[in-house]
């Protein structure tokens, strides 16, 4: 039976530096924006505070900020760790894209041209998978049509070279050039050749 939901990743963190930057940026965002959120709760507090005439009022008013402080800061941390969380799950979302186009440009660079990228129904750039299976495709075809070429250039040559023999001498200069000629083809198949098992 599959798995599925969270433990159908294999790695948590596809690209380690993006996506726990992409966290530590969330957490810090996060907790500047809390700092300036309780610096707008409790200053008018410490306002009060500090106006207060009588001590009953004020000690009223520092337990106030005190429970504030109990709750308001402990929620926050656990607040900026979840979205750390959350950021590293939701760059797992463009991290395994990135790392997927990557193998798949080197593939083709070895000259694998059938290898086709497969992304995830939830993942991002969804755009890329079929610009790049396309890319794919057409390397593919455009070696083949690369092969069949050289292979019928290689037949004409050979089809030359019987037709000079077979003229009852042999032309040396011809025979050079035919030489240079299938050199250049055998050159070409196993550089084609090289790039399809690279």
């Amino acid at each position: 039976m599959a798995t599925r939901g969270w433990f159908r990743r294999r790695n948590l963190l596809i690209h380690p530096t993006y996506q726990l930057a992409s966290a530590l940026t969330a957490i810090v965002y996060i907790l500047a924006y809390s700092m300036l959120l309780g610096f707008l709760i409790f200053l008018p507090l410490e306002w009060e505070f500090s106006a207060a005439v009588d001590f009953p009022e004020q000690l009223e008013l520092a337990q106030q900020i005190l429970r504030l402080h109990g709750r308001v800061w402990p929620s926050i941390l656990i607040i900026a760790l979840l979205v750390g969380i959350h950021a590293v799950l939701g760059a797992h979302r463009t991290a395994g894209p990135l790392f997927r186009l990557q193998e798949t440009l080197r593939a083709y660079a070895r000259g694998e041209f059938g290898l086709r990228m497969r992304l995830r129904r939830a993942d991002r750039f969804r755009e890329l998978e079929t610009c790049v299976n396309e890319l794919g495709a057409s390397l593919e075809e455009r070696r083949t049509r690369l092969e069949a070429r050289r292979e019928h250039a290689a037949k004409g040559t050979e089809t030359l070279r019987r037709y000079l023999h077979g003229r009852g001498g042999s032309d040396p200069q011809a025979e050079s050039l035919l030489a240079q000629v299938r050199d250049e083809l055998e050159a070409m198949r196993w550089e084609v050749e090289a790039r399809g098992t690279a």
